[in-house]
């Protein structure tokens, strides 16, 4: 499972620009935010949060995205499975995609094509699916419901016409299915409790107070290092950095201020 954490704090250039735009107030709030986020992680660290809170804390903290490996296992989790088998399967489920789109100087306009979507699912080998059928809506849903397969990705199959009417009637069901190649926060629903109730527990057992320290221990020294050498530039004298909107001694008092904070976490 990777986990990637959804940094706040901007390029050091791009900061160098909007201090010189707007001062040293809006430095020292995007600072805030980062330690803010800080701040956030050291709360998913409690093992004893509770889902709704661990949850709404990840979706501002972390994008979190699937390996095969992972697929496999919260397959086996939900399906209370030791081996399972993995197969693409056909439906009459439409997904709309864009095809042609056309640019110009009053509008950009495009034209959307439908396809039937093939499945990647995985289910126990006991199972039996039928690879020749044609999997309805329903039928996927009643097999979710049985806890008989667990619904991965999905790919574009052969293309529909289908007039505005039909288009409404079968569009986009897939956004109400639980593939674990959506974001997580996707799957995390009333609708399919086994799905949720497995993801919920792979995700909070993968991403370890050890792996969001050394999250926080890697964001903390990028924000100290681009506090000092905000710093730094100030201090020269010889610097062209900065030139306008703020006094130089209101930033470098927040780059101190920040900086013991940040040593002092």
């Amino acid at each position: 499972m990777k986990a990637e954490v959804y940094n706040r704090l901007k390029s050091l250039e791009f900061l160098r620009l909007m201090i010189n735009c707007n001062g040293s107030n809006y430095f020292d709030n995007e600072i805030k935010f980062q330690e803010e986020l800080l701040n956030d992680l050291n709360k998913l660290k409690n093992i004893d949060t509770n889902d709704e809170e661990y949850f709404e804390l990840l979706k501002k903290c972390y994008h979190i995205k699937f390996n095969e490996e992972d697929y496999t296992e919260i397959s086996k989790m939900i399906l209370n499975a030791k081996k399972i088998k993995k197969a693409y399967v056909k439906s009459s489920i439409v997904e709309k995609s864009i095809g042609e789109t056309k640019y110009s100087r009053e509008q950009v306009t495009s034209r959307f094509d439908f396809n039937y979507i093939n499945i990647f699912l995985s289910s126990n080998r006991k199972y039996k699916l039928n690879l020749s059928k044609i999997y309805s809506y329903e039928d996927i849903n009643k097999m979710l419901s049985d806890n008989k397969i667990v619904l991965i990705d999905y790919k574009l199959d052969k293309s529909v016409k289908m007039s505005k009417n039909d288009a409404n009637n079968y569009f986009d069901k897939t956004a109400s299915l639980p593939f674990l190649s959506f974001h997580y926060s996707h799957n995390i629903n009333e609708k399919f409790p086994i799905v949720s109730k497995n993801l919920k527990q792979y995700i909070r057992t993968s991403l370890t107070p050890e792996v969001i320290d050394k999250d926080i221990s890697k964001l903390r020294i990028s924000t100290r290092n681009t506090l000092s050498e905000i710093s730094k530039s100030l201090k020269n004298s010889d610097s062209n950095s900065y030139k306008r909107n703020f006094s130089k001694e209101e930033m470098l008092e927040v780059c101190d201020k920040h900086l013991l904070i940040l040593s002092n976490n």
